[in-house]
């Protein structure tokens, strides 16, 4: 047996080793679970101040002691002292699990034999218990799932349940709750790390153009350690678990999360980079370039923000949410919706089983945060009411820019087509959470030269639970002021497996290389541009369509270019719902994004209409309803 690795990496060296043990709840990995978080409670000051051991869930479960027969539910934890729990995140599965239900209730409470909980919820129970916690959170035991009202009173507390856990269990090798958090591995399996010994040659390597070979030059023996530089995307990023959609802010929001992985254990917190059993106090500085790089890992998104402070995986306080967030600069407000932008765009890779659901879901990160005033100032109205910061996924101040986010290739994470969720009303149509399809915000959130074209006159909405600002919505909408450009025909061009190529009837894009262009044509007049043909640089619907006529394009940002002449607009594709009207105003739906250029005169009211004529369509200066 390994002794118990010390947690602190020695300047020049990674400790790094093989997993021990066949399964992993062999002794060794039990000790290394339980080092870390001793490490982490000691000596990460970021953790201990983020730490609260006096709040409970309104329920939780009472594992007892490590030789008890039972747990039972406490249904008011208000009638025991506060003490510290912990989570469990985990993948229900198709099959059945065992939940709380208003026929159990009362069986619960008084307790029931370990012996009838799945496996993933025993093997909890045993984890907590041997790290000395007596309380766990377990959502089917500790949310009555046949209330609806009970579920919904209980998400409202979802981001302080996961903000303030102790530590959460996360079963990240297990497809649902039969799989258990432990598992037997096969340690001669090739994605193991090993050790070589590099000695003295004479022959030196053979010289190659290919950059996959490379010579290592010694004089005296080397002791060198190889791994799989994937492994991490692998195992957690790739995990079943961390692919689901309720489980992004059960991971985001804890200060610990312990990922008791298919192969190996890994290690989450905020002051510590991701650990694992192979390398136990952090991973090499280099050689991880394919972790970020990884579609579904998160640290890939959240590098780019480019506003949160530290290296690693992105737990809230590491990141910078919630701990001196933020001033009043425009550097930090953009990092703020930048790094939203992320979170969705992540977000929206994962499943979910309930497609109702989807904004309760990430409800929990946004809650966290809602609590960066800074940042987002709480505004009121004229008449003194609070405003909404948060509305349908997206935030009041971000907008108009936060309108363009776009459906990459009308297209699902999964690569089938993007589609309008099933079984009723979700959100509004300029919200991203109105649509089943992978989504990006192509642009830059600072405010540099480009100029906002549209301007919101009012949100509004109705919430499922009045109050709740960051859940479920049975309606809403917004009013837009801004320059309609239409009725224009949305065309596909081209079809492949997934939605094909768009265009705009009459408006043919550039086929020029850059090399075709003379010198003369980069030099020609203003005037001279009206003969050209506009640039559609991306047309994007949100769902798949073949012809779709009556589009207008609404121009929200104008971003100039290096010339003049030429700027980028970016633009909300909508179509009226048939004569509706709502107080007086005309009321469209969202039906993609597109983005043009070459359209200086197109978007003047005098020089562009005869352009316009030509096109069959019309510019006009109106205030509409978005629903």
């Amino acid at each position: 047996m390994r002794q118990t690795p010390e947690l602190t990496r020695q300047a020049g060296r990674i400790q790094a080793f093989r997993p021990e043990g066949e399964r992993t709840d062999s002794p060794e990995c039990r000790l290394l679970l339980s080092t870390w978080l001793i490490q982490c409670a000691i000596t990460h000051h970021t953790c201990q101040a983020e730490t609260r051991d006096d709040w409970l869930p309104s329920r939780v479960l009472d594992v007892g002691f490590l030789s008890d027969a039972n747990v039972r539910l406490i249904i008011d934890t208000n009638t025991v002292p506060k003490a510290r729990y912990f989570t469990l995140s985990h993948a229900w599965g198709s099959g059945p699990t065992y939940k709380l239900t208003q026929s159990n209730l009362a069986r619960l409470q008084a307790g029931i034999p370990l012996s009838e909980l799945p496996q993933t919820f025993r093997d909890a129970v045993q984890v907590t218990r041997s790290l000395n916690t007596r309380y766990l959170w377990i959502d089917s035991l500790c949310i009555i799932q046949d209330s609806p009202s009970d579920w919904q009173t209980q998400c409202l507390e979802m981001e302080s349940v996961y903000s303030h856990t102790h530590l959460n269990l996360a079963a990240t090798g297990s497809a649902d709750s039969s799989g258990g958090l432990f598992h037997t591995r096969d340690l001669r399996f090739n994605h193991w790390a090993f050790t070589a010994t590099i000695r003295p040659s004479s022959h030196p390597h053979p010289s190659s153009s290919s950059s996959a070979v490379s010579t290592i030059t010694t004089t005296t023996p080397n002791r060198i350690f190889l791994y799989d530089s994937d492994f991490p995307a692998k195992q957690l990023e790739q995990a079943h678990l961390n692919r689901r959609a309720w489980v992004l802010q059960e991971r985001l929001l804890p200060v610990r999360t312990l990922h008791f992985g298919r192969h190996q254990l890994f290690w989450e917190c905020h002051d510590a980079p991701l650990l694992c059993e192979t390398f136990p106090a952090g991973f090499p500085s280099r050689g991880f370039g394919t972790l970020l790089s990884h579609p579904w890992s998160l640290e890939r998104h959240f590098r780019q923000s480019g506003f949160y402070p530290g290296d690693s995986f992105p737990n809230f306080s590491r990141v910078g949410v919630g701990a001196g967030v933020g001033n009043d600069s425009d550097d930090d407000i953009d990092g703020f919706y930048r790094y939203w932008a992320m979170v969705v765009e992540k977000y929206m890779t994962c499943g979910i089983t309930k497609e109702g659901d989807k904004l309760i879901a990430l409800s929990g990160v946004a809650k966290r945060m809602a609590k960066t005033p800074r940042s987002l100032p709480q505004s009121t109205t004229s008449a003194g009411e609070r405003r909404e910061r948060y509305i349908a996924g997206l935030w009041r101040d971000s907008l108009p820019k936060g309108l363009l986010w776009n459906v990459e290739d009308c297209r699902q994470a999964s690569g089938q087509p993007s589609r309008r969720p099933e079984g009723g009303y979700r959100a509004p149509t300029w919200s991203w959470a109105s649509v089943e399809g992978e989504i990006l915000w192509g642009m830059d959130w600072s405010k540099g030269e480009s100029r906002e074209l549209a301007q919101v006159t009012k949100v509004e909405a109705e919430h499922v639970i009045p109050g709740d600002e960051f859940g479920q919505v049975h309606k809403a909408e917004m009013g837009i002021k801004g320059m309609l450009l239409g009725p224009l025909t949305l065309v596909r061009r081209g079809v492949d497996a997934v939605g094909g190529e768009y265009g705009f009837a009459g408006i043919m894009e550039e086929e020029e290389s850059e090399e075709e262009e003379s010198e003369e044509e980069e030099s020609e007049s203003l005037d001279s541009l009206r003969d050209e043909p506009i640039e559609v640089v991306q047309i994007e619907p949100d769902v798949p369509v073949v012809n779709l006529a009556g589009v207008r394009c609404l121009p929200v940002v104008m971003f100039p270019m290096s010339d003049p002449d030429v700027d980028i607009y970016t633009c909300l594709m909508l179509v009226p719902v048939g004569t509706e009207k709502r107080n007086g105003l005309d009321v469209y739906e969202r039906v993609g994004h597109a983005i043009l250029s070459n359209v200086t005169y197109l978007f003047d009211a005098e020089k562009g209409a005869a352009r316009r004529s030509g096109l069959g369509c019309d510019l006009v200066e109106a205030e509409i309803v978005l629903i």
